[in-house]
């Protein structure tokens, strides 16, 4: 759902050095090629987001490599990705900064429309920190 709606929330900008933002998505315990769930995509319609075409993908030391910036659910899963890679650390960062992230997955289509709630403040804040 933080993929769909960083990307959302940067589309038509910028980075700060001029360049284009892309954003991916990836698990350190994805189901690789499932589609985003049903309650994901309804939750992200209701908010005017396109969630077409997803797949999952397992994230791998050259996506790592790549980013610029890695944020992640938990400080479970930084642990796991700075443990799985080696990541530097400055970049591996929550993405609700300093607090766990709540997981929907498996209960109701309120709980995902809660953590869509918890997420918008981080994501609008992150993508005005990074566009021009």
């Amino acid at each position: 759902m933080a993929e769909f709606m960083l990307r959302d929330a940067v589309a038509g900008h910028q980075s700060l050095s001029g360049q284009p933002i892309v954003v991916h998505g990836a698990g350190v315990a994805a189901e690789v090629g499932s589609p985003a769930t049903r309650e994901v995509r309804e939750v992200l319609a209701e908010a005017g987001i396109a969630s077409d075409g997803h797949v999952a993908r397992q994230l791998t030391d050259e996506m790592l490599e790549q980013a610029d910036l890695v944020l992640v659910a938990t400080e479970d899963v930084r642990r796991r990705v700075l443990r799985y890679a080696s990541a530097d650390a400055s970049k591996v960062q929550l993405m609700l900064g300093d607090q766990d992230l709540s997981d929907p997955w498996g209960m109701p289509l309120d709980d995902y429309r809660e953590t869509f709630e918890q997420l918008k403040p981080r994501v609008d804040a992150l993508a005005a920190a990074i566009t021009l």
